[in-house]
């Protein structure tokens, strides 16, 4: 997007000063991605809502009153000492494009209890086309359907991509029927569809930049390999050193979704594998079960009192 201030062309990756009265303009999409990031020192001061300062315009939360800006609005800023900033070069930009390579883990949700091995070897080698109805809830995905592991999803419904609902990670690749929707960051928190990948945190980026009829395809990697790029970024991010290269894709294994599975019928407990940022714990087998679904709670209110570090947020299911 051209942006000018005063009618001044304004140059990306570059810190400028904007003077009282003046008008910053960010115009129209003009080239690849499909946002725009304006970055101000000190933040804008808005309240606080959960930790953040961002609007969640669904929800009707955060930010500026919990909706989009309107003509006439004031938007001040925190106070902050002035500080250095510096140009990011030119090598170390990333590169926004019409086909994106994305990372994902597999999982939570593959073959072949829910897919068959060719569904998820044809899900990683197929080149996928974004779909017109997108946005911050979900990016739709045009592709080949799978063939299924499964005739329908028994009690939990008649396609079999449904299971009971269950909760989602940010970056899910989740099949809402035969088409594959990546849940962005105000998406469903819960919902009774297969998720076979799920994109790793420090690639969620790209999320923000497909626009419709962008080629996407996702790049399967290990749990280690997550982890190096994770400190990799972030690394880079602290010394604008950036790389942005994605290790050699791999297709999974059948258990590689599956990182825990011991105990049997109302016992069982099943660990997935839901990104880098996420598990998704099962109790007892998928079946509509009161005494599962109580179990359940007790587990999450016992998790709520305590003071795991590492747990950032729990989201029971049914």
């Amino acid at each position: 997007m051209a942006a000018t201030l005063d009618d001044e062309p304004v140059e990306f990756y570059r810190p400028f000063e904007v003077d009282a009265g003046s008008i910053l303009d960010i115009g129209k999409l003009s080239a690849a991605g499909v946002r725009s990031y304006l970055c101000i020192a000190g933040g804008l001061d808005v309240p606080k809502y959960m930790g953040s300062r961002s609007t969640f315009t669904l929800g009707q939360f955060g930010g500026h009153g919990g909706r989009a800006l309107r003509l006439g609005d004031f938007l001040h800023i925190c106070e902050t000492e002035a500080h250095a900033a510096t140009d990011l070069p030119v090598e170390q930009q990333p590169e926004f494009s019409h086909a994106w390579d994305i990372a994902v883990l597999y999982g939570p949700h593959g073959a072949p209890e829910f897919f068959t091995p060719s569904d998820i070897e044809s899900f990683f080698e197929a080149e996928w086309e974004v779909h017109y109805n997108s946005a911050r809830t979900g990016v739709r995905l045009i592709g080949p359907k799978p063939d299924w592991a499964r005739s329908d999803g028994g009690e939990a419904g008649l396609h079999p991509s449904n299971i009971h609902d269950n909760a989602y990670a940010i970056g899910a690749i989740d099949f809402t029927g035969d088409m594959p929707v990546i849940l962005g960051p105000d998406g469903p928190s819960l919902g009774g569809f297969v998720c076979p990948a799920t994109i790793i945190e420090c690639e969620r980026w790209k999320m923000g930049q497909l626009k419709p009829g962008n080629k996407v395809r996702f790049r399967c990697v290990s749990r280690e390999q997550a982890e190096d790029l994770r400190n990799r970024y972030e690394e880079g991010f602290s010394t604008l050193q950036l790389d942005f290269t994605l290790p050699q894709s791999r297709l999974p294994e059948p258990q590689d979704a599956i990182l825990w599975d011991q105990g049997e019928g109302a016992d069982r407990l099943v660990i997935r594998q839901a990104g880098d940022a996420y598990v998704l714990a099962e109790v007892g087998p998928m079946a509509l079960d009161f005494k599962l679904r109580f179990h359940i709670h007790v587990l999450y209110e016992a998790l709520k009192r305590e003071t795991f570090v590492a747990i950032e947020d729990i989201t029971p299911g049914i």
